[in-house]
């Protein structure tokens, strides 16, 4: 019988690493390929405790599931926007019945393992929830956390108002980071110039999330798995990019210890928002002040382990595994 499911692409490294924790009889890996390579899927619900769920020949008891890793894959479509699915779509099928069969597919394996009470990383629904940026910072504030002043408006006066209390130090993210999929180009962080603040102006606008710019001693990435934390210290004030680390990661990532209040708070915000695994961004102010600023579901998590030694894959792995964690 296999305990653990692991739903994501098979070009995902971080996901491919967690894989090798466990033993071949351990798991079942469901990648993006399953249906265009014929793989099948069949589901018996017999009574609660006897509910099997075969997998290509490979048996799931869905009582005894310890742990499913999900993680979709991601794919860029013809008109440039990204696409998250579980299943590419079988190109034996005829094509107009093609999405039909993918979509009626995921339904069967999702709809199969919704009701298992195990250990999700993360669950599908808590996901949709945390990654509403709103949200999160709400949830931060609740749990006493320190968040950027933050002001979202599609009112280009009331935007400005803003910048200028903050006397023009205000940076602009998207309201929600799963929207950007639906346009080709990347967003990052980035300054708000007064220029800018004209062409809003003299625009129709969509939803604007500013923020006050933060300054930064160094940022921190702290990747919460279950009731442990790892922290890996980035000096973003030393590279090409302080505003955003992702653009310039040729910068000093060292192992951090973090004040112990700091972390329960985390652990209550990462729990408010129902996941068991979230990788937050924090910035630590000259002063020593740390600020939240976003947790995400899905975070990656192999830089820091590279940088920090600390074995976030093995910690994964032992909480899918039903492990104290």
């Amino acid at each position: 019988m296999r305990s653990i499911i692991l739903l994501g692409s098979v070009r995902d490294p971080e996901l491919n690493a967690v894989a090798k924790n466990f033993r071949a009889d351990d798991f079942v890996f469901i990648d993006e390929t399953w249906l265009r390579t014929g793989r099948s899927m069949q589901l018996s619900l017999v009574d609660r405790d006897s509910n099997i769920l075969q997998l290509d020949g490979q048996t799931v008891l869905l009582s005894e599931i310890t742990g499913i890793l999900c993680r979709p894959a991601l794919g860029r479509q013809a008109d440039g926007s990204i696409a998250e699915s579980y299943f590419q779509e079988n190109t034996r099928i005829a094509e107009d019945y093609r999405r039909f069969d993918r979509d009626e597919a995921e339904a069967l394996l999702l709809g199969a393992l919704f009701p298992a009470k195990t250990r999700w990383v993360n669950h599908p629904a808590a996901e949709m929830v945390a990654n509403h940026k709103v949200h999160q910072l709400a949830e931060a504030q609740a749990v006493g956390l320190t968040i950027p002043r933050t002001f979202v408006s599609t009112d280009p006066v009331a935007l400005k108002e803003f910048w200028c209390d903050n006397s023009g130090m205000v940076i602009n993210k998207a309201v929600n980071s799963i929207s950007t999929r639906s346009i080709r180009e990347t967003l990052m962080t980035r300054r708000v110039s007064e220029a800018e603040l004209d062409v809003l102006a003299e625009s129709a606008l969509s939803p604007t999330l500013f923020q006050e710019l933060v300054p930064a001693e160094l940022d921190l990435r702290v990747t919460l798995v279950g009731n442990s934390a790892f922290c890996c210290a980035i000096y973003s004030q030393e590279g090409e990019s302080p505003l955003d680390w992702r653009l310039d990661q040729t910068v000093k990532m060292t192992s951090y210890r973090m004040d112990d209040n700091l972390l329960i708070m985390l652990q209550q915000l990462k729990e408010r928002l129902g996941l068991a695994y979230g990788a937050v961004d924090l910035r630590i102010t000259p002063d020593g002040t740390p600020v939240f600023l976003e947790i995400n579901p899905r975070g990656v998590f192999s830089f820091a382990e590279y940088y920090t030694g600390d074995p976030i894959t093995c910690a994964i792995a032992a909480f899918l595994s039903g492990e104290a964690v």
